[in-house]
């Protein structure tokens, strides 16, 4: 686990769980980041410590449900011998206290597509030297994170696969960097919603100002 200079208790309920997991995990670790310095520093961080051969980069707000891992890394294992690194799914949108509130649909990979638009979720199982070999990520972008860190992946040959079912909660509230939580907690009651009009492409955040800067390519 990387903590990203969290200000609250995170560090410390992350240390307990290092404490009761060490017997079932080894390499369950927590990393503590001294100040913020964005999710993609922290991927780059956290990444460098993976041992498993397949990895997941999971917000600490949202939730893998119980068969995620059986189903993803099977579809994995099935296309060892491919051009296929990464598997990823379609999500619930669950609200701050948990509650679903509908589904977010993703969008089947299309290399020419993700060069413009931002269709493939944060959380996805991964083939870990894939991911590694595509370090670093640009610690600059601050908004659109997954959509920098997939297509760097995928401009190195490498492709993913989307299963079209609801397998992790991703949760909309109003800190989503995205602004995404802003915009569905009130409209996607009960529906759907396709992610990709919402998540924002790969930008770089200005120096100084705080303000979203030049598009990456």
């Amino acid at each position: 686990m990387v903590d990203d200079g969290s200000a609250d208790d995170s560090v410390a309920v992350a240390r307990e769980l290092e404490r009761s997991y060490r017997d079932a995990f080894e390499t369950f670790h927590v990393i503590a980041l001294p100040e913020t310095g964005g999710k993609l520093h922290a991927v780059n961080r956290g990444m460098r410590c993976v041992r498993g051969e397949i990895s997941v980069v999971l917000d600490a707000d949202d939730r893998l449900e119980p068969d995620y891992l059986a189903i993803t890394v099977s579809e994995l294992e099935d296309r060892r011998a491919t051009d296929i690194a990464f598997v990823y799914t379609d999500c619930f949108l669950v609200d701050a206290e948990g509650d679903v509130l509908g589904i977010g649909r993703a969008r089947d990979f299309d290399e020419e597509r993700l060069e413009v638009s931002s269709y493939i979720p944060a959380c996805a199982a991964a083939r870990t030297e894939t991911v590694r070999n595509a370090l670093p990520f640009d610690e600059r972008v601050r908004i659109g994170t997954n959509h920098h860190r997939w297509r760097r992946i995928a401009r190195a040959g490498w492709r993913g696969v989307r299963l079209a079912e609801p397998l992790f909660r991703y949760t909309l509230h109003e800190r989503n960097l995205s602004g995404i939580g802003s915009k569905l907690r009130g409209t996607v009651r009960g529906g759907e919603s396709c992610l990709a009009t919402h998540w924002p492409v790969a930008t770089r955040q200005s120096a100084g100002d705080g303000r979203r800067g030049a598009r990456v390519d």
